[in-house]
């Protein structure tokens, strides 16, 4: 993508990602539900709003969204919905970047839970898992190609499913 280029983060959190985008060049613009995290990401100097993917609309196009460790929340409806929302606001051949947590790691599809460790937030929170698969056929049922492609993380390299879709 060119410099410059209009990005959206879905689900910014603190806005370590959004920054890091900043600093590459593009022009980010940070969201999230929380407002803690809103003010937070504000704090940075970034442009951040409150927007749930879920519920608001988008007001023009971008070159790029990006929604990193967010995926992990959303039911098999709500990842549809999100990937044809994303499609149709993104410009032409834009691109979408986004990673869910790879079901073969886990022994349930979905639960609710709590994990004591770097996820830990004091009280449980949705987590679905993606199989590649199940993934693969909802991008290419919306008409996404898939850019690029990779997992990463966990002990075997294979905790989360990386996707880069092109519209």
């Amino acid at each position: 993508m060119p410099k410059c280029a209009k990005i959206f983060e879905i689900g910014s959190a603190d806005g370590a990602n959004a920054k890091y985008i900043e600093k590459l060049g593009y022009e980010i613009i940070a969201s999230d539900v929380a407002e803690d995290f809103i003010n937070s990401i504000k704090s940075k100097g970034l442009k951040a709003i409150k927007f749930n993917i879920l519920e608001n609309e988008f007001d023009e196009k971008y070159s790029a969204i990006f929604c990193w460790r967010v995926f992990v929340h959303f039911t098999k409806n709500d990842a549809l919905k999100v990937l044809k929302k994303v499609y149709d606001i993104l410009e032409k051949d834009g691109l979408f970047i986004f990673n869910a947590i790879n079901r073969e790691t886990r022994d349930v599809e979905e639960e609710w839970v709590d994990f004591p460790n770097e996820y830990h937030m004091e009280a449980e929170r949705y987590y679905k898992y993606f199989s590649e698969q199940e993934l693969n056929e909802i991008i290419s049922s919306i008409g996404y190609k898939i850019h690029a492609f990779h997992k990463e993380g966990g002990e075997n390299n294979n905790k989360w499913l990386v996707y880069v879709l092109q519209k």
